[in-house]
């Protein structure tokens, strides 16, 4: 599906991160992981340049001690040309962690991972890695051959779409409700929509699904769990346990087939599983959830 361009990792002493900074890391833990004529990675500034047009994949990590400022820990990818994939928790220790989806064009691109928080982060005491980040790139497309005949095909691209929900801080999520993503982040594909986090997939292959949402409080359960329904069937589910402020996390893969398809738009969607409301986090972004073929069917 992919080859891995970059991974690093955080393991130097500094204590904290100052808002609007930029995390700083110090290790590629992969030998071989980052191709320069590919990717370009400066140590004394955090930037990232990707080189080469294409669909990259950016995962990461930090974890967090303690957060300072109104809101809780905020970090952010910052491209360029000042496109913003947030993620954000109410929960003041632990790890926050988010995926990107990024269309890199000619003439190549700049990332950064930024602490995008309404005051001063500190990371976690006593583990060996802070802060981690890693890219992926889709395999290109083969040639097309000469004219009335195609040439072989290359791997598939990685399409996708990623959600965000954005519009319910605070808001109360009721048991059984679906989880009303209402921002398209990044749109790789035709194949996936979206309306109020009922989302219609048409084309059959294998999808990895990741997922999380930010609470703030669980009602009466302590319990937390999301589920994912294909079609009104459970095709996988994410328990955090807390009665406060928590992010709940999960991911699956799962199968669409012709026959699926032959009936119509499947649909994938998000409840809640928890057997109360839970009240959604007082943050920019309150959850997300990413959809990404990597087989076609």
């Amino acid at each position: 599906m992919s080859n891995i361009k970059l991974q690093l990792e955080r393991t130097i002493a500094e204590v904290s991160v100052e808002v609007n900074n930029t995390v700083i890391f110090d290790t590629n833990p992969i030998v071989g992981a980052s191709n320069v004529d590919d990717v370009n990675y400066d140590p004394t500034t955090g930037l990232i340049t990707l080189n080469q047009p294409g669909e990259y994949k950016i995962s990461w990590f930090v974890a967090i001690q303690s957060s300072l400022g109104v809101k809780g820990p905020e970090f952010a990818i910052v491209t360029s040309d000042m496109r913003v994939y947030t993620a954000n928790t109410a929960v003041r220790t632990g790890q926050i962690s988010d995926f990107a989806l990024i269309t890199v064009p000619e003439g190549g691109l700049t990332i950064k991972l930024v602490n995008r928080s309404s005051g001063l982060v500190v990371y976690a005491k006593d583990v060996s890695v802070t802060a981690s980040l890693s890219i992926l790139k889709a395999p290109e497309k083969g040639a097309t051959g000469p004219k009335g005949n195609t040439g072989p095909m290359g791997a598939a691209s990685l399409g996708g779409l990623e959600l965000q929900l954005a519009g319910y801080s605070g808001a109360n999520l009721s048991d059984t409700a679906v989880v009303p993503f209402d921002t398209i982040y990044t749109n790789l594909t035709t194949n996936i929509s979206n309306s109020g986090g009922n989302i219609q997939i048409t084309a059959a292959g294998r999808y990895m699904i990741d997922w999380w949402i930010g609470l703030s409080g669980s009602g009466s359960t302590r319990q937390v769990s999301l589920k994912l329904l294909k079609d009104g069937n459970e095709v996988g589910i994410s328990y955090v346990y807390a009665q406060f402020a928590c992010v709940n996390h999960g991911n699956t893969i799962v199968d669409i087939t012709q026959a699926d398809i032959a009936k119509g738009a499947v649909t994938i969607k998000l409840i809640n599983n928890s057997g109360a409301s839970l009240t959604l986090s007082q943050t920019t972004r309150q959850g997300s959830i990413r959809i990404v073929k990597i087989t076609n069917g």
